[in-house]
């Protein structure tokens, strides 16, 4: 969330996200099997079930925001738009610079995350975690 209030954007999601319930509510199915693998620390935590298509991580998120998966096509879009508009300012940073030490591999990692169902790399969550809501 830090890193993503560095940068001033403008709102591009439809809906209003401004308040963001973080208690499990009555619609969110719970995935029994999958909470009891996390780590004792965790234990508070929970996994929802959400679609899984491919598109975990932006399914996930649109789970987390509005308790179903509609705005996950929107998110894999505007995490894209942000990693190519932007990719000047991810190419800096510390934690991309073994991978990407100039443009070639960022872009084709791009056009990888353009496939529906592709596997998200670090990448996709620094540009998620940029993304307006």
């Amino acid at each position: 969330m830090s890193y993503g209030q560095k940068h001033k954007k403008i709102q591009i999601l439809s809906c209003d996200l401004s308040y963001i319930d973080v208690c499990i509510s009555e619609g969110i199915v719970i995935d029994k099997g999958a909470c009891l693998l996390l780590p004792n620390e965790f234990n508070g935590y929970i996994y929802a079930d959400t679609t899984a298509d491919g598109n975990c991580l932006y399914n996930a998120v649109s789970y987390f925001f509005i308790h179903e998966n509609s705005l996950s096509t929107q998110l894999h879009l505007f995490t894209i738009l942000e990693l190519m508009a932007y990719a000047d300012k991810y190419l800096v940073l510390e934690v991309f610079e073994k991978d990407y030490s100039n443009i070639a591999p960022f872009v084709a990692e791009i056009m990888e995350m353009c496939r529906i169902g592709a596997w998200r790399t670090l990448g996709a969550l620094y540009g998620l975690a940029s993304v307006k809501y």
